[in-house]
């Protein structure tokens, strides 16, 4: 489990992821359902982590990518080639908006800021609805998409489906282009007289009174704005902020559409920031987005301020060293106020150019930083190769926005996608800069067929840390597998096999380095006497990968049983599949508080067309655990050892027990997860999980079957040295290889990993 803290930004999930897309409360639509488990990984930007529910999941980007919004827009959906034409992130005081940017001159307009709060989305839209609470006059509105199950007195109920809400989305669209060359947004048409808001409570009705602010003098902000022609603009957005105190301003009030070239404001005296959002912005859109960016400005009476589109002169645009097509980009403000949480501003515009303007005055109240990020693709018919780039500018000032990409500042990962059956497919990649703000890098969503191999340029800062996940679509779409987040360095060439044979249980891996945002549960821990385990079915040799687990998959039968004996005696047992239904296996047991010997069994079996190879696994970790004091975990690592009642912050007094781990490497293996016939050479590592106390590793030893297990031969086995392993059998043609291998450390600990089908031989041709 990996728990994205409060100060990361996402528009996803897998979103991702994320991301990611998931988090505290019930992730959406085709979403696995969730039983138990320690608090669910919030999706980035939410805020801190929130009581534990019950539940956990593929990952934070894997659920997080099941919400939608009202619009239909789905937070870093699988949907490949589908992405919204642009997409408005905003955090200010504690709380993430996500808005397609078409949506935004409705807002307090007949669109409530609630239905684009993530954190509240993500905990009440349960069971693939969205529910709303619509306020009209009159008669009760028909409003595309949206089923209305009560309505009384100028109220009604109701819900949007992840397909409903596309139709409401494309009606919002038709009025947003009817609407914009006369701002006439809400005044007309389909939101006339009409008010739509999260229900729940979350919901403004339900929402206690907030204490009393202070009665402020209010003052008439006019923000003038000219077009590219530099005549007065109607229809743009101009975007405004409070620079003292972020709760000074109101997320519904933030934003107002020019008219003839005028958007006022009713605001406190102070110093502000200002931001004007010119283009067609409509979802989608193919059209450039300008961003006009005014960093400071004070309001001590009635004042006027001018957002100029010309201004936006400085095309965002990122150079790298082989020809390739920009397919997203995101443009990231942040802004540090003189009190209280920065406030953030991030565009994401999907196959469209975006303009900024460059300036040269640094703010005095508070600060100012942007980042430029794009992913960009080979043309068609080249090689598959891909760029994700970003680069963070120093603070201060928004410099001129070309970027020119060095091959030595890049880190090149060589992706091999291992599959036994074909499918179309999808892959993403998305960063955060850690160490010098909060940004987030949205994924974009690759499509293609599967199996295959892609090369994945990384780059721009140096500071930037990078994740990324892959999964098939269709019949065969538990194939899934994810890794969260890892540091590259420039120059550095790395392999990534993903979903590689054999597949089998897989253990928790920080591949990030000890100041990220990202804090793991190590997959078997011992806080007191509470044993906590997690660990994911069906991963592959990757370390840092995670696979689909237990997650349901149509068209498929997933099963598993577990056992945990102590000192010989079951202490539990049951259904292991119905516990990690969210994805991995995840419990907690009691120990005796004297030293005892722990013996953990995990079985788990997929059935289905899609699940030629390494259909089953059953592995047996044995080792001695004993009652410890005073150790701790490092910041980036927690606990599940909560103390009674919301948790305030991330336990971290456990200790990380000796379970041993297994990874496999079959040499001339084929992307089909198939090896030649004849002599078969298999590198297996063992070792232990990470930050354990960990005995050295004494010995292995291998069997195989071709008969699933009927009659097993032993393989000759070679020590490597340092827990590595090399084992060699003959294999025949056509032959599905059954694995059990066995490996023991000096401190009577041991791994016992039977795999049904581990791989395949070729067949003769």
């Amino acid at each position: 489990m990996r728990i994205a803290l409060l100060r990361l930004t996402v528009v996803a999930a897998q979103i991702s992821a994320a991301v990611a897309l998931l988090g505290p409360g019930q992730s959406a639509a085709a979403a696995p359902a969730l039983s138990s488990g320690p608090p669910a990984s919030p999706m980035p930007g939410s805020g801190p982590s929130a009581s534990p529910v019950p539940g956990s999941g593929p990952s934070a980007v894997a659920r997080a990518r099941r919400l939608f919004l009202v619009t239909g827009t789905q937070l870093g959906a699988i949907q490949p080639g589908h992405q919204p034409g642009a997409l408005l992130t905003l955090r200010a005081n504690g709380t993430t908006y996500a808005v397609p940017a078409g949506a935004v001159p409705y807002l307090g307009r007949g669109l409530d800021p609630s239905l684009f709060d993530v954190g509240a989305l993500r905990r009440w839209e349960t069971a693939g609805r969205l529910p709303v609470r619509v306020s009209y006059r009159g008669r009760p509105p028909a409003l595309p998409g949206v089923r209305i199950t009560r309505a009384s007195a100028g109220t009604a109920e109701g819900y949007l489906t992840g397909s409903s809400a596309k139709a409401f989305g494309t009606a919002l669209q038709r009025q947003y282009l009817a609407d914009r060359a006369r701002a006439s947004y809400g005044a007309d048409g389909l939101l006339r007289g009409v008010s739509i808001a999260l229900a729940g409570p979350d919901s403004p009705a339900a929402r206690p009174a907030s204490p009393a602010r202070p009665a402020y003098r209010m003052h008439t902000l006019t923000v003038t704005g000219t077009n590219l022609a530099g005549k007065p603009d109607t229809g743009d957005v101009a975007f405004v902020w409070n620079v003292d105190n972020g709760l000074r301003s109101d997320f519904d009030e933030a934003s107002a559409p020019f008219y003839h070239g005028v958007a006022k404001f009713s605001v406190p005296a102070g110093h502000y920031w200002a931001v004007g959002i010119f283009g067609r912005i409509g979802f989608p859109s193919t059209s450039a987005t300008r961003l006009t960016v005014l960093p400071q400005f004070t309001v001590a009476a009635n004042t006027t301020v001018h957002l100029a589109e010309q201004a936006a002169n400085s095309k965002v645009t990122i150079v790298t060293p082989r020809p390739a097509v920009v397919q997203s980009g995101d443009f990231y403000l942040i802004r540090g106020l003189a009190s209280g949480p920065p406030s953030s501003l991030q565009f994401i515009n999907f196959h469209s150019p975006l303009w900024v303007s460059p300036t040269s005055r640094r703010p005095t109240v508070g600060w100012l930083q942007a980042d430029a990020s794009q992913e960009l693709t080979s043309a068609r018919g080249a090689a598959p190769y891909a760029y994700a780039v970003s680069y963070a500018d120093p603070r201060g000032t928004i410099p001129r926005q070309r970027y020119l990409v060095r091959p030595a500042s890049l880190a090149t990962v060589s992706d091999s996608y291992y599959q036994d059956v074909k499918s179309p497919g999808y892959w993403a990649v998305y960063g955060t800069f850690p160490r010098t703000f909060n940004g987030y890098v949205e994924p974009f969503i690759y499509s293609g067929s599967l199996p295959g191999r892609r090369t994945m340029y990384l780059g721009g800062s140096p500071s930037a840390v990078w994740g990324s996940y892959y999964g098939a679509l269709g019949a065969a779409r538990g194939n899934f597998q994810e890794e969260f987040f890892r540091a590259v360095r420039p120059g550095e060439h790395l392999t990534d096999g993903w979903n590689a044979y054999p597949l089998h249980p897989a253990v928790n891996v920080n591949l990030a380095p000890a100041e990220e945002l990202v804090t793991y549960l190590p997959s078997a821990d011992r806080a007191g006497n509470r044993l906590t385990l997690e660990v994911t079915p069906f991963g592959d040799n990757q370390p840092g990968h995670t696979g689909y687990g237990f997650a349901k998959v149509p068209g498929a039968t997933i099963t598993g049983s577990y056992r945990i004996d102590e000192n010989g005696k079951r202490i539990a047992a049951g259904n292991a599949a119905r516990l990690g239904a969210g994805g991995p296996f995840y419990t907690r047991v009691k120990l005796l508080p004297e030293p005892s010997v722990i013996r953990f069994t995990l079985a788990a079996a997929r059935t289905g067309k899609p699940y030629q190879l390494s259909t089953a696994s059953r592995t047996v970790w044995t080792w001695r655990s004993a009652h410890e004091t005073g150790a701790t975990l490092p910041p980036n690592w927690y606990c599940f050892n909560p103390p009674p009642g919301p948790i305030k912050s991330l336990p971290r007094h456990c200790a990380v027990q000796p379970m041993m781990t297994l990874r496999y490497q079959v040499a001339g293996m084929a992307l089909n997860g198939s090896a030649p016939a004849g002599r078969q050479a298999l590198t297996i590592t063992a070792g232990h999980l990470q930050l354990a106390k960990a005995a050295s590793v004494t010995g292995a030893s291998v069997q195989v079957s071709f008969d699933g297990g009927k009659t097993w031969h032993r393989a000759s086995v070679t020590a490597l040295g340092g827990g590595r392993f090399r084992a060699e059998f003959t294999a025949p043609a056509g032959a599905y290889i059954t694995l059990r291998t066995i490996a023991h450390d000096a401190a009577a600990g041991s791994i016992t990993e039977t795999i049904t089908r581990a791989y395949a031989t070729a067949s003769r041709t």
